[in-house]
């Protein structure tokens, strides 16, 4: 009997709540390296390395058997809890069977990373890949090679200096161009109707936040630290009308995050200035989304709800990007890159180099003509960093998790064509918490809490 089987229902301080809320696996913090910048730059620099030497200071056997024995805790305390309703418990765990999976996904990482030999190495490749697959799904065919197909479509057309030319045909190389059939898969585009339409209702939903952003020149920009402000306003105003408090808090790079958990929103200090379109954009994405889902969830007093259910996250990029894009008033499809590099890694084979020097290409021959040394340095920045995306854990096995950008864009986008009269529209998007719109066992258990049932 471990120490806390034989002290439940001793501790009053005993939480099942907050115990659940600690057995979450951080996986973004635990496969960020702690010498990225010195790793990327050694990379740019040198040709030969196959991958970067990242250091997963996070990814370690002591840290993969603290997070078993969180979920073992969380796992008694549901078990033990007669206070917990039985859709409450069954929302536990349903996630914690998850949670497993995401923990035996990053002690996979850890057994690859430091496998001596082949065989265990395979070993580790397999159990990693079945539980990525289990936990974020897999890229699709028809729909890389539509993609891919589009973006060569495009490439093909450009008349190119003899730089260019070099570039194409290097890119024509990486990809195996000959063996690429061109692909006719339909990918869903909301009417230009829809869109105008729903780009109302959420500046409308929104109104009183977005005016709390201040007016400036049409030209000048809002820098980080005005960022910084404007969403710490939104939400002190937000607390005011009774909502939980949210914190906004720094941090030194990366992108916007929203930390349900903590109860913060984090602002990279280093964050490029953006246009007022723009930081409309960011405030119905980040709080008009993600921050207001975790409040509804709350509400439920659901700890699950509140952190997200599964498959939560197809859902809630696709509301969130379509929010975003809906403000901004142009549609695109999302997450097209992130599609790209894991189908290249997936059904490519590619190594994290291979998808690196592949994916800096195609960024460049954007049809503006620019192949100085500078747009290519900028174009390898950028490329380094999407690749880094899709690789990072392992740095040669691919990360599914940034594909529910592209699946859950085409998922709402959808779902808002064929409802965009529905009165209950933005209620399914928001008033169920962190939750999979298109799981009907999700659904029904929502729909129960909201009668009164426990």
């Amino acid at each position: 009997m471990n120490n806390f089987e034989s002290n439940f229902g001793k501790n009053e301080f005993l939480d099942t709540r907050e115990i659940f809320k600690e057995s979450e696996p951080k996986v973004i913090s635990t496969f960020t390296p702690k010498n990225a910048n010195e790793a990327k730059l050694e990379f740019l620099a040198n040709d030969d390395l196959s991958r970067p030497n990242n250091e997963y200071e996070k990814l370690n056997s002591a840290e993969i058997e603290n997070l078993y024995q969180n979920i073992s805790n969380a796992i008694l305390a549901v078990e033990n809890d007669n206070s917990l309703g039985e859709i409450e418990r069954e929302m536990y765990n349903t996630q914690l069977e998850t949670r497993i999976k995401t923990v035996k996904m990053l002690e996979a990482a850890c057994n690859f990373r430091k496998a001596e030999s082949l065989v265990d190495k395979q070993k580790a490749q397999e159990e990693f890949m079945k539980n990525n697959i289990e936990v974020y799904g897999e890229p699709d065919f028809e729909t890389f090679n539509s993609l891919l197909s589009d973006k060569i479509t495009k490439i093909d057309a450009l008349k190119l200096d003899e730089k260019g030319e070099r570039i194409r045909s290097e890119f024509y190389e990486l990809i195996k161009n000959d063996e690429i059939l061109n692909q006719n898969t339909e990918r869903f585009k909301p009417s230009d109707e829809v869109f105008h339409k729903f780009g109302e209702i959420i500046k409308y939903l929104y109104s009183k936040q977005l005016e709390l952003i201040p007016e400036k020149d049409s030209n000048e920009k809002y820098s980080a630290k005005e960022i910084f402000e404007v969403f710490e306003n939104i939400l002190k105003d937000f607390e005011k009308d009774g909502f939980s408090k949210f914190n906004v808090e720094w941090k030194d790079s990366g992108a916007i995050a929203v930390s349900a958990k903590d109860k913060k929103i984090f602002i990279p200090e280093n964050r490029k200035p953006v246009s007022k379109k723009e930081l409309e954009g960011l405030v119905v994405h980040e709080i008009g989304t993600h921050y207001m889902r975790a409040q509804m969830g709350e509400a439920y007093d659901n700890q699950a709800l509140r952190t997200g259910l599964d498959g939560y996250m197809n859902t809630e990029e696709g509301i969130a990007r379509a929010m975003e894009m809906a403000v901004k008033g142009k549609y695109q499809e999302a997450g097209v890159q992130h599609y790209l590099t894991a189908g290249f890694a997936y059904f490519n084979s590619m190594s994290f180099r291979e998808a690196f020097e592949t994916n800096w290409r195609m960024g460049i021959l954007d049809g503006k003509n620019n192949f100085s040394e500078e747009n290519i340095d900028k174009k390898r920045q950028i490329a380094y960093r999407n690749t880094q995306r899709i690789f990072r854990g392992t740095d040669e096995l691919p990360w599914f998790k940034d594909l529910s950008y592209f699946n859950g864009g085409q998922e709402i986008w959808k779902y808002i064509e064929e409802n965009i009269d529905s009165p209950t529209l933005i209620d399914d998007f928001l008033l169920g918490g962190k939750n999979n719109l298109f799981n009907s066992d999700q659904q029904r258990q929502i729909y129960e809490l909201k009668v009164g049932k426990k």
